[in-house]
């Protein structure tokens, strides 16, 4: 129980109780938790897409998601956007395509035989590329 925390859960009382083991917090579409002493950090589904949404965008600070060892997004698509929430900065779609974008616009994306990279691909050391023959019914120059 020591790790229990206490919550109101009967307003119409104003007592604090513990919620039962068991039991979940459940809020209605839009309905957010908010974090923060300006309520900056905000969790909430609209009815349609679930947010963890830093609100300022003020620069005060970034969202870091932590794990022990690796984090999991278990989802069907993944969009992290910038704070204006106007431009894609990586987008993931189960069974699909994960997109690197720079500036709204994607640069490097991921196929089912490799990556494609929009732009100039510049290394600072070298590349490795395995030759292959270059075979045509015409001539190659």
């Amino acid at each position: 129980m020591a790790d229990r925390i206490p919550l109101i859960v009967d307003s119409s009382s104003n007592q604090v109780k513990e919620l039962p083991a068991g039991d979940s917090i459940i809020l209605a579409d839009s309905e957010k938790i908010k974090l923060g002493t300006g309520s900056d950090l905000q969790i909430y589904h609209d009815g349609s897409n679930s947010f963890i949404d830093d609100v300022t965008g003020s620069g005060t600070g970034d969202l870091f998601i932590k794990g022990s060892d690796a984090v999991r997004i278990l989802t069907p698509a993944l969009v992290v956007n910038n704070a204006a929430n106007n431009e894609n900065m990586i987008t993931a779609a189960q069974d699909g395509a994960a997109i690197l974008y720079h500036n709204g616009s994607p640069k490097i994306a991921t196929t089912s035989t490799g990556a494609s990279v929009t732009g100039l691909l510049t290394a600072s050391t070298s590349a490795n590329i395995t030759q292959v023959a270059l075979t045509s019914a015409a001539s190659v120059t």
